[in-house]
């Protein structure tokens, strides 16, 4: 069972932090952040 689970759950993992990092790059483009 684990043998299978964990595949699956490091490609889930992989995806979610591509596209994090997207969406982290598009951020600053609509909301810049004001220079403190």
């Amino acid at each position: 069972m684990t043998e299978q689970l964990f595949p699956h759950l490091y490609k889930v993992q992989e995806i979610a932090e591509k596209r994090v990092e997207v969406i982290m790059d598009g951020l600053p483009e609509k909301n810049p952040v004001p220079a403190k």
